[in-house]
């Protein structure tokens, strides 16, 4: 009688020390995969703070044709779009550069909305707002696959026709 209750006691501590290591291995999996999809996300974002840039000088709102132009500079980084927020008064608008939205073009082109290059930049124009004064322009870029945080704004919008 002794025996049988040994080899239990022997039997249900093999299936004890099973289903912990079953479910550490489990919880092991999920927090090692969450740990390296945030890794990722932050080394794309890492380090490109001065990268890519809206310039101050070449970014004004027309208030007589209700556009808003804007700079935007890519210094040597791949980006694959970036997302811009134009805040107003009464609402706020945001569109994807290089995606084709009807209210944003080139300057003083028909061409297809792109972005600029490496280490270069380029004018855009954005009409049909209807957002009220404007207050902020703000980008933010996205980088193998991952949508980055603002990286840079404007808060000061001067008017067009003043900067002439």
């Amino acid at each position: 009688m002794k025996n049988k209750k040994g080899v239990s006691a022997v039997v249900s501590s093999v299936i004890l020390i099973v289903i912990v290591i079953a479910a550490l291995t489990i919880v092991w999996t999920i927090v090692n995969k969450t740990i390296k999809d945030e890794t990722k996300k932050a080394k794309s974002c890492f380090d490109i703070q001065d990268k890519i840039y809206l310039d101050n000088q070449y970014t004004c709102y027309n208030f007589t044709s209700n556009e808003l132009q804007f700079y935007l500079g890519i210094k040597d980084i791949d980006v694959e779009n970036v997302l811009v927020s134009v805040k107003g008064s009464s609402a706020s608008k945001s569109f994807e550069i290089p995606k084709k939205v009807g209210s944003v073009k080139m300057y003083n082109k028909n061409d297809e909305v792109v972005l600029p290059g490496k280490n270069g930049g380029l004018l855009y124009v954005v009409s049909d707002l209807d957002i009220g004064k404007i207050n902020a322009i703000e980008i933010a870029p996205v980088i193998d696959g991952e949508q980055c945080e603002v990286i840079d704004s404007i808060t000061q919008i001067d008017n067009c026709l003043s900067m002439a």
